[in-house]
C-alpha cells in the first residue's frame, strides 16, 4: 500500500522510495547463482561482494523525486523493455545485423544511465543566480 508524505505543502502519494538509476531488469541479466544477486565491487575502500542484492544496488532514495511521476513513467517503459531484453539475452544465435543493433542499444543504454546520473547530480546542486545581460549590470570585461 502506498505511503503518504507531505511534499511542498501538498499531500502527494508515492509508491517507491528506492528508485534505481540502473533498471533492475537490466541488473538481473547478470545474476550469479543466487537469484536477484550480482557480483559487485565497491571501489573506496575496495571490496568484492560476490552476491550483492540487486534491490540495494544502483539506487537512491527518491532519486527521481518524491512525487513519483518520473518513477512511474520509467516503470511503465521498463515493463515494456524488460521482455525484449530477456528474449535477446536468451537467444542462441544472432545475425551480424542483430549484433550491431544490440551493440548500439547497449551503448545508448549505458550513456543514458550515465547522463541521467550526472544530470540529476547537477540539478540537485545549488546554483548562484546570474544576471549577465540584465539592464543594471555592465557586461563582463
Amino acid at each position: 500500500m502506498p505511503r503518504k508524505r507531505k511534499v511542498d505543502e501538498m499531500e502527494k502519494t508515492f509508491e517507491t522510495k528506492k528508485q534505481h538509476f540502473v533498471p533492475r531488469f537490466y541488473l538481473k541479466q547478470f545474476e550469479c547463482s543466487t537469484p536477484k544477486h550480482v557480483g559487485c565491487v565497491r571501489l573506496n575502500p575496495y571490496l568484492w561482494i560476490p552476491a550483492a542484492d540487486i534491490g540495494g544496488l544502483c539506487q537512491e532514495s527518491y532519486f527521481y523525486g518524491e512525487d513519483g511521476r518520473v518513477e512511474k513513467l520509467l516503470r511503465e517503459e521498463e515493463q515494456r523493455m524488460a521482455p525484449v531484453l530477456d528474449q535477446g539475452v536468451r537467444a542462441q544465435h544472432f545475425t551480424s545485423e542483430e549484433l550491431q543493433e544490440m551493440s548500439l542499444l547497449a551503448t545508448v543504454t549505458l550513456s543514458e544511465c550515465y547522463r541521467a546520473r550526472i544530470g540529476f547530480a547537477s540539478a540537485s546542486r545549488p546554483r548562484q543566480p546570474t544576471s549577465i545581460g540584465s539592464p543594471d549590470q555592465s557586461p563582463p570585461a
